[in-house]
């Protein structure tokens, strides 16, 4: 277990400078989470729900540090939902050769269906396993008075990592997996431990097969669901996309229709972890995705 820092974390997440942006709130109160999903499990389990942004204004800190422990310095992007209470954190990881950046569109969704959302910049070569330290870290810090349960979310190689660090925190309560691929043989040994509930969200095979994805349905215990989104690429797992948030502006191998299915999709999945500690309610919204062609 790693020993906590003098000051508590949260501490460190909400006491930023006061010019950050604030979205501008529909509602003037600020409900708990438990309210703001009371609200949501009332109406029906369709997709179509989570492909826009919620009904919760949220605060984006952007370009944060984060010492860590014999693992050198981390930056992240942390979006807080204005929520009164306790709430879900959601982690998300990048994959090889990615940024942050790749993943921020998911980010203010999850806060805009009140849940925090911390997305990381990790070393982004080569240092995988030890990512999953640098995690299994971050998520060490956080303040369980703070957050009801911690969600990991990871994109190809961040799959792997996101694994590791599942292994080494009680607290962790759910893995979100957005077309994951094995980095090392050394990662089979994380996957066979894996307790907690898993959900493999993939692209389309036709157009991408990401490296021994079918390790992590194999060898998890709980053996995790696979859906595929239908004539997605691997890129279309990421929202906004590494090479749109690059040097050339554009992504010519995403599609904004994929690319907010996966997105909807990690909304609800996170949501239903959250509250039942379970993938029941992510598993319905699913169905309206099979339903309606999105997913298969």
């Amino acid at each position: 277990m790693f020993s906590r820092p003098p000051q508590l974390i949260y501490v460190l997440l909400f006491l930023f400078t006061s010019s950050c942006q604030t979205i501008a709130r529909r509602d003037s109160n600020n409900p708990s989470f438990g309210e703001v999903a009371q609200k949501i499990f009332t109406k029906p389990t369709d997709i179509e729900h989570f492909t826009k942004s919620g009904p919760i204004a949220f605060t984006p800190f952007i370009n944060k540090h984060m010492d860590l422990d014999g693992l050198g310095t981390i930056t992240f992007d942390y979006f807080r939902s204005e929520l009164t209470g306790a709430r879900p954190l959601v982690i998300i990881s990048h994959g090889n050769h990615s940024w942050k950046e790749a993943h921020r569109y998911q980010g203010e969704r999850l806060a805009s269906f009140g849940m925090d959302a911390l997305v990381l910049q990790l070393p982004n070569q080569k240092k995988w396993l030890s990512n999953g330290d640098r995690i299994a870290q971050v998520v060490g810090r956080m303040s369980p008075e703070r957050y009801l349960s911690i969600i990991l979310v990871g994109h190809s190689f961040g799959g792997s990592a996101v694994s590791v660090a599942a292994t080494k925190n009680p607290s962790v309560k759910g893995l979100i997996y957005l077309d994951p691929a094995l980095v090392h043989e050394r990662i089979k040994d994380s996957l066979k431990t894996i307790k907690v509930p898993a959900v493999i969200l993939s692209a389309d095979p036709f157009f991408f097969r990401s490296r021994k994805q079918t390790a992590f349905k194999s060898l998890i215990p709980s053996k995790p669901k696979r859906f595929i989104v239908n004539a997605s690429t691997h890129d279309d797992a990421q929202f906004p996309s590494m090479f749109s948030v690059g040097g050339i502006g554009v992504d010519p191998f995403t599609d904004i229709e994929k690319q907010n299915t996966f997105t909807a999709l990690i909304v609800a999945v996170a949501l239903g972890l959250s509250t039942e500690n379970t993938l029941r309610y992510g598993g319905l919204v699913m169905q309206s995705a099979i339903d309606t062609g999105l997913v298969r």
